[in-house]
């Protein structure tokens, strides 16, 4: 018969002999080790000291209680390999519950609840660590410190827990090379503490909530290179920038109010790479001086939701996706009419499509616009408003826009409103129901440079329903009700084959100012104006024909019509 001894060799930590002036028990030899039952802390001492490779430390749910001067739970002494811990409570210590100030290698901690830790770190390995795994470990009421940390971005955290962490310095809930499945809730930075729920490379499935600076300093949620299918949720500062998602790509991740009392920026999700599938709501600032209100800045933005970007009060323009490319993304509920700035919907450098922009408001002062981009298809932009003031509000602003759609506009003040406002190119677009309580006028869709605006209709009463510059053709375009149905201004430009329907004072104007316009004006139908064509000569344009009925064969194939 073999005794149990011979069976599973194993020592327990409280017959161990070894000791010194910083530690209670050390072990010192490879080994399987247990408690046999609860440990309690001395003053100016961890508990247990690891100074050895190949050790198994199992605590056998048994609790390592600190008092009032005493360092730690357990420490790992210089650079240990192959080294197990778990399965047991640490609580009521001044430094930290697991600690080490050296290099580790190949070391595993299980199932471990570490808490009320009075002037450090719940659990924290050195930054040389590698090969390390944290898991199943929970750690709360932390003060002066972090939750869990391995340095320098090593190792792995898997289902953890880390909750009521504070410090006035820089410190995280969770810092690691990867992060999985792990739950961080209430850190307080104080003073000008900056706190981080979660920094790594890589973070997965985590959820992080109430991260707060109430000093001066910043707050980030997750801050990582790769962060996918993850939620942030209420991070705020007093004077420091606030950060719901930083990294490089993000996907499938939910953030939910970012928001700062002071003048601090406030951001959903900032990434240098593609965001995909994501969500950013409530994200601003509330005061007068408040910084930058941004739901998502990113190189990519698509398949995102954004909405509830601004604070009532910010003097900065607020903005629902910044990105180079926005593609099938939702925008709503960008800026405030009460604020003291303009709001931006969605801008681009690049292309935007397949978007839809809505409820985007301005306050007293700067420009409103639904899109800002360089190229703009097969989007929508509706429900936008400017407060009374003397900024501009527009629907699309772009190069180029295609198959568009514009509507419910509602200016005010002495800015104007404009539905499309392209530099060269509008095609296959609609606007509709253009307002303007205030002095400033309406502009269906207006083109500045060469270009063309073919296929646009503007129903709804406007100042003007199409302006264009020099060296431009609009063609195959409808226009309801306006002061001006088309008002090209410069040279060498086409009106060709419109429908231009009033009441209004002129259907077309052809003008440059110094009688030089030298346009071409052929086959529109206008109607319904008390002047329906107005054109500076020399201009070159197809006899006007208003009769009804049959057109007389052999009729000018370049005739305008009119009634």
């Amino acid at each position: 018969m073999k005794t149990l001894a011979q069976i599973e060799p194993r020592i327990a930590v409280q017959t161990l002999t070894n000791n010194d002036a910083t530690a209670q028990f050390i072990i010192t030899q490879p080994g399987s080790y247990y408690l046999t039952g609860n440990l309690t802390g001395v003053v100016a001492k961890a508990v247990i000291a690891i100074n050895a490779d190949n050790v198994h430390l199992d605590l056998g749910g048994y609790v390592l209680t600190g008092v009032a001067g005493a360092t730690r739970g357990i420490e790992i002494r210089g650079g240990r390999n192959q080294l197990v811990i778990e399965n047991g409570s640490i609580r009521g210590f001044d430094t930290a519950g697991i600690s080490a100030a050296s290099t580790q290698k190949d070391v595993r901690i299980e199932r471990i609840s570490v808490a009320t830790i009075s002037a450090g770190s719940g659990i924290t390995l050195s930054s040389a660590s590698t090969a390390v795994l944290i898991r199943g470990c929970s750690v709360s009421d932390i003060t002066g410190g972090s939750g869990i940390v391995i340095s320098s971005s090593r190792g792995t955290v898997e289902q953890c827990a880390v909750t009521d962490c504070s410090s006035s310095a820089g410190f995280f809930g969770i810092q690691a090379q990867n992060v999985t499945d792990c739950e961080v809730s209430v850190l307080v930075g104080t003073v000008g503490g900056s706190p981080q729920g979660i920094s790594a490379l890589a973070v997965k499935g985590c959820a992080v909530n109430s991260v707060t600076s109430t000093g001066s300093g910043s707050a980030v949620g997750i801050s990582a290179t790769t962060v996918l299918g993850c939620n942030v949720s209420t991070v705020t500062t007093v004077s420091g920038s606030a950060t719901g998602i930083s990294g490089t790509t993000v996907g499938t991740c939910t953030v939910t109010s970012v928001n700062a009392s002071g003048n601090g920026n406030c951001t959903g999700i900032s990434a240098i790479g593609p965001v995909a599938n994501c969500r950013a709501s409530s994200i601003g600032s509330s005061s007068s001086s408040g910084g930058d209100a941004t739901g998502i800045s990113a190189a990519v933005a698509e398949g995102c939701s954004v909405s509830s970007i601004g604070g009532s009060g910010s003097s900065n323009s607020p903005t629902g996706i910044n990105a180079s490319t926005v593609a099938n993304c939702n925008v709503s509920s960008v800026g405030s009419s009460s604020s003291l700035a303009g709001a931006v919907g969605i801008n681009s450098s690049g292309i935007v499509s397949g978007c839809n922009v809505s409820s985007v408001s301005g306050g007293s002062t700067g420009s409103t616009t639904g899109i800002d981009a360089d190229e703009v298809t097969q989007c929508s932009v509706g429900l936008a408003s400017m407060a009374g003031g003397s900024g501009n509000l527009s629907g699309i602003l772009a190069d180029v826009i295609i198959g568009c759609r514009v509507h419910l506009l509602n200016g005010a003040g002495t800015g104007n409103v404009v539905g499309l406002g392209s530099y060269h190119l509008v095609r296959d677009s609609n606007v509709n129901t253009l307002t303007h309580s205030g002095s400033g006028n309406r502009y269906g869709a207006t083109t500045s440079q060469s270009g063309r605006t073919e296929n646009v209709t503007v129903l709804t009463s406007t100042e003007v329903g199409i302006s264009v510059g020099g060296n431009h053709t609009v063609t195959a375009c409808t226009i309801g009700p306006a002061d001006t149905g088309i008002l090209a201004i410069g040279t060498k430009n086409i009106i060709d084959g419109n429908n231009v329907t009033g009441p209004g004072d002129t259907g077309i104007t052809v003008e440059n100012g110094l009688n030089t316009a030298s346009a071409l004006v052929i086959r529109n139908q206008v109607r319904s104006y008390t002047t329906n064509f107005n054109l500076d000569s020399p201009c070159q344009s197809g006899p006007v024909i208003s009769a009804t009925g049959a057109i007389a064969a052999g009729a000018n194939p370049w005739a305008n019509f009119t009634d």
